[in-house]
């Protein structure tokens, strides 16, 4: 019998860092199982792919159902392919003082950002026990060095950090590898998403509340969903995650962009009294 067909399975795959990563290695021959909320990008993304020589398969679903989880796992089993690789990529971000939010929006964040990365591994790990492949887990600079305002989305990037190390020595026997990336700011459409929750949670706090953090809430809000003035494109993102499903032996974090680089040196050089005040 001949080798099986090499697959991934990507969440949050209809743009971003997630787009690009499915794009590149459907490109370099790998059959790529995209998932997703949206089904109109998915459509996209497939029909871009088509002259690549792997493909792309979308599949609708949405991190924070479980049915839908379940059901993703069994359209990727039934190919009977070689699993490679789980690149937990779909996240939130919703940005706020973490005292007013609402309690919603912390479940939100983290119902999305870790209770998704949880199931989907959970599920998917039996696979990749079988191919001795790699859980490849997006995480954020911020998952190392925390920065007010996107307080919940750094505490989920945290728990995410804790999470996939922890992962990584309970399955040192298994074969199976769990990889941290670590991006700083990307040029990607989660700065508006981000816009858009701001705008749904930051409007439901109470006035009283709202002026405890006076010219805050206005200012975020102010931003208006724009990225920062440097960011990394979800390409080099891309590139990286595709150098670790091919590695036989990836480190457990991968750094991705200057401004990440810097801001983690920055943080164990200087004392906190410092960069209290720059973060």
């Amino acid at each position: 019998m001949g080798k099986k067909e090499k697959a991934v399975f990507i969440t949050g795959a209809s743009s971003g860092i997630g787009r690009s990563t499915a794009l590149l290695l459907a490109k370099k021959g790998y059959t790529v199982f995209a998932a997703a909320r949206r089904e109109d990008k998915l459509g996209e993304l497939e029909k871009e792919s088509s002259s690549y020589r792997g493909k792309i398969v979308p599949i609708k679903m949405d991190v924070k159902k479980e049915e839908d989880i379940s059901k993703a796992f069994e359209t990727v089993e039934a190919k009977k392919l070689e699993l490679v690789a789980v690149v937990n990529n779909a996240g939130i971000v919703i940005p706020g003082p973490i005292e007013i939010m609402p309690i919603d929006a912390y479940r939100e964040q983290f119902a999305v950002n870790v209770e998704g990365v949880l199931i989907v591994s959970k599920k998917f790990l039996p696979l990749l026990r079988e191919s001795r492949g790699k859980l490849i887990n997006v995480s954020s600079i911020v998952g190392r060095v925390p920065m007010k305002f996107i307080g919940l989305y750094s505490a989920s990037k945290f728990a995410l950090e804790a999470i996939s190390e922890t992962l990584d020595k309970e399955l040192s026997r298994s074969g199976v590898r769990v990889v941290l990336i670590e991006p700083g700011a990307v040029k990607t459409e989660i700065w508006g998403e981000a816009y858009s929750l701001g705008v749904k949670y930051l409007n439901k706090i109470p006035l009283t509340e709202r002026e405890l953090y006076s010219g805050v809430i206005e200012k975020l809000l102010e931003v208006g969903g724009k990225p920062p003035k440097f960011t990394t494109s979800p390409r080099k993102v891309a590139k990286v995650i595709y150098k670790v499903v091919k590695k036989k032996n990836p480190k457990i974090r991968y750094l991705v962009g200057l401004d990440a680089k810097v801001a983690l040196l920055t943080y164990k050089i200087l004392p906190y009294s410092i960069t209290k005040r720059l973060f």
